[in-house]
Formats: structure tokens, C-alpha cells, sequence
């Protein structure tokens, strides 16, 4: 008799079943190992993008406070919830030769933000000295050493002569910071009269949510007196705020699939192994085990092969992840990931067995003696077929229908792949790159020709000045269009102004809209009215992106308040008064329309008549901000065409030109990833399944041994029982292809319209063809293979044989 407490015959009998049953042993692993590389490769890689996010964001500011002053600036340096800050002056850049210069001043202590790293010599000290880049002193014809000495001459005709402090290394750029000492930044001429900005890092603020993080810095600024339109967030690092809950939740969503998936196939392994034990089991029994100990020893099964699936699986994910991101390493994060990990499959793993577990202890010695070691029991059912028609085909139908619970599990985890499988393949058969890459202003063309950003800095007007002598003019615009392919010429128009609405004051553009535009825009409106010559003649607008303004500045615009506009007219500084005479609805609808976007993409906050808009300007003033170009035969045109407009372009340093070609060469990295990705997990999916699939078949085959050498005594040929293993498996793999049809199909396509709903627009259903005729010729190859190299292992028997183990 065994002992009750008898904790090392248990041990013992775990051990020996472990060897004993491989095929189960082996299947279980290399299920756990799938799983848990999937999960461990998806957290280890989220972890480390958002380590590394942090390791680059921890030198680099959370926030930056303009404007602020003395009083200000010390009150913020104390502030408890601030950890560190550093004082910035960023003046007027110029352009000189063929690059541009910005004066500039960063304050020198031990904050990580804005770190200057010095080649040679030391930040200045004293009102004329100077830290530049090395490749801006070779470009002035100088020697890059500290001690050089250099002269500028300003935008408003200062020259000033400098020492050269230090040297920092430069890249591959045409744009130079000046760094000053804080005399110069104090009394400088280039920097005396504008006021400093505050960059600052929040304390704890990694481990924030973003609504809180918004606030603690919103919150600051007020208590000490800076305006909110003076708080600037770094965008960056509010994005990774929201990626750790948002990616968060993704990767447990996909955590839990994957271990849903898992329980399946386990469950269905440990089921089968249990049944095929029955006989060793009751003998067990026999000799007095109890109920409990059996469940321990299965259940101790279960957590070997866990523990050892896990390490092994986990050790996977860690090498993809770390290998692709090795700045992205923590201990901390490996350790908590690693822990919830193998807690994680510990669990799933004792779920997947409790079942099995449960089966294992119920049975009885004396029910245990009737029945052979591979016999599963089946409760019998009645029939009202008097008579059947015998063939090797219909008795593997029967074979296949006989145990409903096991080829249950079969066919819902192969289900499940196919399902599973066709909705990685639905969504990336509907993504369209080209409409992906169109969204913007490649909505309307292949080229976009517009005014360089860095001409419009050093200008003194801006992008207005530019304008002036506007290189968007109609000459250009001919040239385009008389080019042979070019479709049409959009030219797209802008007013840049500064405006001030009750105490607020900032820059923004203003887009113009015609008379013909009215019905467009009065189907979109949220409040007011849109009449053309009264806009006109009492100088309306329009406001557009309203809640825009809300989520950035904290208010929004009201019908009827009035806005005062500044703007240079071509000739001079000019200001005037408007009355807000409708607000559009949210930037989302206005989207939908194609037209509705034309006009509301090009506007700021503000849009006027297009009559109102030449009244405020000097006459014949060209308003061009860019050109946008189609052609006949879209984005795959003649390189003689892209040859033309580029050589009207290249050798104008006030413009600029984006093509449609890059940027969805640019995007198509972009999608290989979620190609990648998708199909990944839909292959682990796959793995699972087919994992069941094997062990079905296997244990079904061993279970037959006595019913297949009946029939071989019979009379029935090896081929025909080799018939007999082909349609049960076969069965398996029709239904299988049937659901992944059916149900598959369904779910693609509801996933891709849920998409559709939340706003991602460039995905189009395409029934994914190609992916369902191969997966099916997958399923189909794999099926056969599977069982004929089983009805091979099983042929290489004679009959005696066969007859002998059957008995």
C-alpha cells in the first residue's frame, strides 16, 4: 500500500510518467514553449521600446514654460514637483551664405535636459565669446580650434566679433546654433529683448497617466502665473504616457488570446493522455492512492512541463526582444515581466489540467480493469440505422464522430487558427498603402511644391516676405501644367497672422473659401450661419477646429465675440477687427468629405471670403503656400515627368518638394512590420492547432490498434486501414476548412469594418483569396502528411504483431 504522505513515490511516479508518455510530454512543451515566446517576445519588446523611450526622454525636457520672468523663473526652480530645470533664449535664426545661424543661450548646471557635448574648450563665459559647431567655422573659411576668432553680421545690420569658447561636433546640416554666455543673454543685442523660456522635468512623472501628467504641469504654470498658451508639453513624451496603457492593454488582450489557445490545446493533450491511462491509473488506485494524490501527481505533471515550457519559451521572447532593442534592457522590467509571465502560465497551465485532473481521480479500480490502456469511454447511443454501408471511408467517419468531446477540442482549435488566420489575412488584404500614404495633401496629387520652412524663418516678415516675390507664381504654375502627364495644378492659399481673441494672443494662418463653397460649408455647420456678401461686407469668419482649441489652450472660440487679426499685406503691418459668424462641427466629420477637407486642412483656426481676403491685401499679392500636382496616371508616372518638376525646383532654395513615391516607400517598412506581425501570431495560432491535430490523430490511432488488426485479420489491406486513418484526419481538415470559410470569413470582415468605424480609413474589405486558398492547401498538405506517416509507423507491424499488442 502506498502511504498517504508519501511525497517521494509521488515524485517518483511523476518522473516515470514524464519519460513514459513523450509523445504527451513533448506536445505540452512545445505548446507552452509556443505561448509563452509569443507572450514574452510581445511584453519584452514593449518593454524595451518604452525603456529606451525613457532612457532618450530622460535627457530631454517634459515641459517647457515661455515667457517666463525673474520672479518666475526662481519660483519654478523650487518648486517641489519640478526635479530639474534649465533656463533657454532662442533668437531670431538669419541666414547667412547657405546655411542659417540661430543665437542662442542654454543654461549650464546639473539638469540632463539640452546637453551640449563639448569637443574642445569650455561653454562661454563672457559676453564675447562663443560655442559653435565645428562644420559652421569651415564654412565661414575659418579653422575649427577654440581661440578662433570670427565676425557676424545681423539681420538688422549689427556686427559683432566673438572668441571662440569651444567647438561642438556637427552633423549633416545646414542649420547652426550660436551658444552665448548668460552676460550675453542678459545684454546681448540678439537676445536681450526676448524673454527666456523655462525647459523643466516633472518629478515621478514616467509613471503618470496623461491626463494627470497634464495637469500637474497645467497646475504649476498656474499657481506662478504663466499662461496656459505659454505651457508646452513635449508631445513625445505624453505620446509614451498614453503608449504604456494603450500598448498595455494590447499586449493583455493579446496575452490572454494566446492563453485561451493554450488551454484548448493542453486541456485536449491532458484529456487524451488521461484516457489513454486509465488502466495504470485504477491500477494505482488498486494499491491505494487516494482521489487527492492522483490529482497531485497529474496536476505535478502540469507544473514540470510548465516550469520547464516557460523557461525555455521565455528565454525565446527575451532573445528576439533584447537582440532587436539591447538598449531597451532593465532588470527590473525582465524580472516583474519574467514573474507575471510564469505566474501567468502556471495558471493557465493548472486550468488547462483540472478537468483532466478531476477524470483521473474518478475513476475506479474495478472500471479501470475492463478497459484496455488506450480505450476511451464513450457512452453509447442509440441509432435508428438498421443497417450501414461498411467501407474504410464511413468507418473513419464513425471513428472520427465516436469520442464527441475529444474531436470537439480537435475541431474548435483548429477553428480557431483558421478563424484567427483569416482575420490577419482580411486586414492586411484591406489595407491599401497607396490611400495610407494619400492621407493629407497626397490626397489630391503626386507633388507637393511648397514654401521652405527655413526660408520663411530667416525672412523677416516670414512666410509672408517670402511671398512677396512668391515663387508659387502663375509663370511656374504654367510651366506644370504644360508638362505632358500633369493632370491638374491645385494652388493652395494661406494668410499667416497673429491674432487676439479677449486676452489671448498667438500666430496662425487663415485659409480663404468662395461663394461657390457656401452650400459645402452650411452642411457642416455646428452653430451660426454662412452668407457670403454679408460675411463680406460686415468682415466674418469662419472658425474651424474648434475643439482643437479646447484640448490645446483650455477655451474655445463663441458666435459673435470679435478676433483681431495682424498681418503683413505685402507692403506693410496691418490690423483689423472680425466677427466670428459660424463654427464649423469637429474636425472628425469634416474629414469625411473629401471637398469639406480640401478646405478645412489648409485653414488654421480661421477661414474668410475669398473677396474679403484680396481687400486686406496689396494688390495682385500672390497668397500660394503650395502647389499640389496630379497626373494623369497617378503615382506610377514617367520618370520624365518627376525629372521636369524636380529640375524646376531643385536649385530654388525657397521651396521645397515632397513626392508621393517616398513617402509610401518611406511607409511601406511600416507595413512589412504589421505584415509581420499579424501573421505571426496567426502562425502560432496555427502551431497550436496543429499540435492538437498530431495528438488526435496519434491517440486516436493508438486507441484503434485492436479494431484496425480485427479488421486486418479480416481481410482488410494495409492500404485500406491507411484509407481509414486518411478520412478521419481528412474530416478533421474539411470542417476545419469549412469553419475558417464560414465563420472566418465573418470575423475578417468584422474586424476590418470595426476599423473602418474607429476612424481608420485606409483599410477596403478585400476577400482575402489567396490567404484562404492557401491556408487551405495548408491544412490539407499537413493532414495528409500527418497521417500517412502514422499509417506508415503503424504498417511496418505485421498483423501477428499488431494482433499480439492489441490483446
Amino acid at each position: 500500500m502506498l502511504k498517504v504522505n508519501n511525497k517521494k513515490t509521488i515524485n517518483n511516479l511523476v518522473k516515470s510518467s514524464l519519460k513514459t508518455y513523450k509523445m504527451r510530454s513533448v506536445f505540452t512543451l512545445i505548446t507552452i514553449v509556443l505561448s509563452v515566446s509569443l507572450i514574452a517576445g510581445l511584453t519584452f519588446m514593449s518593454s524595451a521600446i518604452q525603456q529606451s523611450k525613457l532612457k532618450e526622454l530622460a535627457i530631454r525636457q517634459h515641459v517647457i514654460y515661455h515667457e517666463v520672468n525673474q520672479e518666475q523663473m526662481m519660483n519654478l526652480e523650487h518648486e517641489p514637483q519640478i526635479a530639474y530645470s534649465k533656463v533657454i533664449k532662442k533668437g531670431q535664426s538669419f541666414e547667412k551664405d547657405d546655411y542659417i545661424l540661430i543665437p542662442s543661450y542654454i543654461e549650464q548646471n546639473n539638469a540632463p535636459m539640452i546637453a551640449l557635448d563639448i569637443l574642445e574648450g569650455y561653454y562661454p563665459q563672457q559676453a564675447n565669446e562663443v560655442l559653435v559647431y565645428d562644420q559652421m567655422l569651415i564654412k565661414m573659411g575659418l579653422e575649427p580650434r577654440a581661440g578662433e576668432s570670427l565676425s557676424i553680421t545681423y539681420l538688422d545690420g549689427t556686427v559683432e566679433e566673438y572668441v571662440v569658447s569651444g567647438l561642438l561636433e556637427a552633423e549633416a546640416t545646414n542649420v547652426f546654433s550660436l551658444y552665448f554666455s548668460k552676460e550675453y543673454a542678459m545684454n546681448g543685442s540678439q537676445l536681450k529683448h526676448i524673454p527666456f523660456d523655462l525647459t523643466a522635468q516633472i518629478v515621478d512623472a514616467q509613471n503618470m497617466e496623461k491626463e494627470a501628467f497634464l495637469s500637474v504641469i497645467r497646475n504649476i504654470g498656474a499657481e506662478y502665473g504663466i499662461e496656459r498658451k505659454n505651457i508646452n508639453e513635449n508631445d513625445a513624451f505624453v505620446r509614451m504616457l498614453a503608449y504604456s496603457f494603450t500598448e498595455g492593454a494590447s499586449i493583455v488582450l493579446a496575452t490572454v488570446v494566446i492563453l485561451m489557445v493554450s488551454v484548448l490545446v493542453i486541456y485536449s493533450i491532458f484529456y487524451i493522455s488521461i484516457s489513454e491511462r486509465t488502466r495504470q491509473i485504477g491500477q494505482l488506485r488498486t494499491i491505494g492512492m487516494t482521489k487527492k494524490q492522483i490529482k497531485k501527481m497529474v496536476r505535478k505533471e502540469g507544473s514540470i512541463l510548465s516550469l520547464i515550457g516557460s523557461t525555455i519559451g521565455i528565454a525565446i521572447g527575451a532573445l528576439f526582444a533584447f537582440s532587436i532593442k539591447p538598449e531597451g534592457f532593465a532588470w527590473s522590467n525582465f524580472i516583474s515581466y519574467t514573474l507575471f509571465i510564469l505566474i501567468a502560465n502556471y495558471i493557465t497551465v493548472q486550468i488547462s489540467i483540472a478537468k483532466s485532473a478531476k477524470l483521473a481521480a474518478s475513476i475506479s479500480p474495478i472500471e479501470a480493469t475492463r478497459i484496455s490502456g488506450y480505450e476511451v469511454q464513450v457512452e453509447a447511443k442509440k441509432t435508428k440505422c438498421i443497417q450501414r454501408k461498411l467501407s474504410p471511408l464511413s468507418l473513419s467517419m464513425i471513428a472520427a464522430r465516436g469520442n464527441r468531446k475529444k474531436s470537439m477540442m480537435t475541431m474548435i482549435s483548429l477553428g480557431l487558427a483558421g478563424i484567427v488566420f483569416m482575420c490577419a489575412g482580411s486586414f492586411i488584404s484591406a489595407i491599401d498603402e497607396e490611400k495610407f500614404s494619400r492621407q493629407g495633401w497626397f490626397g489630391l496629387g503626386e507633388y507637393i511644391i511648397q514654401i521652405a520652412s527655413n526660408a520663411a524663418k530667416v525672412n523677416t516678415h516670414g512666410e509672408m516676405g517670402v511671398k512677396v516675390n512668391n515663387p508659387l507664381n502663375n509663370s511656374l504654375v504654367s510651366t506644370i501644367q504644360a508638362i505632358e502627364g500633369v493632370e491638374e495644378v491645385i494652388e493652395m492659399q494661406t494668410l499667416s497672422v497673429s491674432y487676439s481673441y479677449g486676452e489671448y494672443m498667438e500666430k496662425d494662418v487663415v485659409a480663404p473659401f468662395s461663394e461657390s463653397d457656401v452650400p459645402l460649408l452650411s452642411a457642416y455647420l455646428q452653430t451660426g450661419s454662412v452668407d457670403y456678401e454679408r460675411m463680406v461686407q460686415n468682415k466674418e469668419l469662419i472658425i474651424v477646429h474648434n475643439e482643437m482649441v479646447k484640448e490645446i489652450f483650455g477655451w474655445e472660440f463663441k458666435l459673435g465675440d470679435t478676433v483681431t487679426l495682424q498681418w503683413f499685406d505685402g507692403e506693410k503691418e496691418r490690423a483689423d477687427t472680425f466677427t466670428i459668424g459660424a463654427i464649423l462641427e469637429p474636425t472628425n466629420k469634416l474629414y469625411h468629405n473629401p471637398e469639406m477637407f480640401k478646405l478645412a486642412y489648409n485653414a488654421g483656426w480661421f477661414m474668410i471670403p475669398q473677396d474679403l481676403l484680396q481687400q486686406m491685401m496689396m494688390p495682385e499679392f500672390n497668397l500660394n503656400t503650395r502647389m499640389i500636382i496630379s497626373c494623369e496616371d497617378g503615382w506610377d508616372v514617367e520618370d520624365s515627368i518627376e525629372l521636369k518638376i524636380v529640375e524646376l525646383t531643385k536649385d530654388n532654395p525657397l521651396l521645397t518638394l515632397s513626392r508621393l513615391k517616398n513617402t509610401m516607400e518611406h511607409h511601406k517598412q511600416q507595413f512589412n512590420m504589421t505584415y509581420t506581425t499579424f501573421m505571426g501570431a496567426a502562425l502560432f495560432v496555427i502551431a497550436f492547432s496543429i499540435i492538437n491535430l498530431l495528438n488526435t490523430l496519434i491517440s486516436n490511432t493508438m486507441a484503434r490498434k485492436r479494431e484496425f488488426a480485427c479488421i486486418g485479420a479480416l481481410g482488410a489491406t494495409n492500404k485500406q486501414i491507411k484509407t481509414m486513418i486518411w478520412g478521419e484526419a481528412l474530416y478533421f481538415a474539411l470542417i476545419n476548412i469549412g469553419v475558417t470559410l464560414t465563420l472566418g470569413t465573418m470575423s475578417g470582415y468584422g474586424v476590418v469594418k470595426f476599423a473602418n468605424w474607429n476612424g481608420i480609413t485606409y483599410l477596403d474589405y478585400q476577400f482575402p483569396w489567396h490567404y484562404l486558398i492557401g491556408y487551405s492547401l495548408f491544412v490539407l498538405v499537413v493532414t495528409i502528411v500527418l497521417s500517412s506517416s502514422i499509417a506508415k509507423i503503424m504498417g511496418k507491424k505485421s498483423l501477428v504483431e499488431r494482433l499480439r499488442e492489441a490483446d
